[in-house]
């Protein structure tokens, strides 16, 4: 379907010009994830964007600063809190669209 998630996410990590490339992007990320076709990442589909939305941040972080004071789990603690602002346990398509962008720009690339 389209490449890997690090793959898909740094695209949209560069995307900056075309939001609607964006916004396909995302929801080819988001189907990678969504096995069930339910709409919503619950449980381990949740955990699985988690942890490669994690590795990705954090090594952007690295990159940019390697040796930095933050450990994986505070930056997938992070992620996490960032894109499930509603704190429900889940994330839809239209919650990753609002705040995957803004998360991998965080570093103002």
């Amino acid at each position: 379907m389209g490449g890997s998630a690090s793959s898909l996410l740094k695209k949209i990590d560069a995307s900056d010009a075309d939001p609607g490339k964006t916004d396909r992007m995302i929801e080819k990320l988001f189907k990678k994830f969504d096995k069930d076709d339910s709409g919503s990442l619950r449980g381990d589909e949740f955990s699985q964007l988690l942890d490669e939305v994690t590795d990705y941040v954090y090594k952007e972080i690295e990159a940019a600063e390697a040796g930095q004071q933050y450990d994986r789990e505070v930056v997938r603690d992070y992620v996490k809190n960032f894109m499930d602002c509603n704190r429900d346990g889940s994330c839809t398509l239209a919650e990753m669209r609002a705040r995957l962008p803004a998360l991998l720009n965080a570093d103002g690339d």
